[in-house]
């Protein structure tokens, strides 16, 4: 890959999108000296042909290089895979039916005056479907 990047910044000098990915690429192939050094070759080669310092991405980069700064490596974790969700019911809707499709049940609640109330669903299964 560094290879392909220095054919491409040898190709168009100019382009400082290139040099920011050899650079960085140098780097995290444990190349720092030779990414520091095509650092201070495009610097010279902006300056000498074109008068020009090079743009915020470069002198941003070169900054992030001389500090280290360790989010310029590539993160080696496995990527996070969402775990699948587990079916989740409401509170208030019946459970499903073991067997068949849902049937209505009738709902109870048992209420003492120390304890919070008592839910309980019966089901039948020789009632009709829910809602009809």
């Amino acid at each position: 890959m560094v290879g392909d990047l220095e054919a491409a910044v040898r190709a168009e000098p100019y382009r400082e999108r290139r040099w920011e990915l050899l650079i960085l690429a140098q780097y995290r192939s444990g190349r720092q000296a030779d990414a520091l050094s095509s650092l201070r070759r495009v610097r010279d080669l902006l300056a000498e042909e074109l008068g020009l310092d090079p743009g915020p991405a470069l002198q941003d980069l070169e900054r992030r290089l001389l500090l280290q700064d360790p989010r310029l490596l590539l993160d080696t974790r496995p990527p996070r895979t969402p775990r699948p969700l587990s079916a989740f019911l409401g509170r208030g809707s019946p459970p499903p039916s073991p067997t068949g499709p849902p049937r209505c049940c009738s709902t109870t609640a048992n209420i003492s005056s120390n304890r919070s109330p008592t839910w309980s669903c019966t089901f039948s299964r020789t009632a009709p479907a829910c809602g009809s």
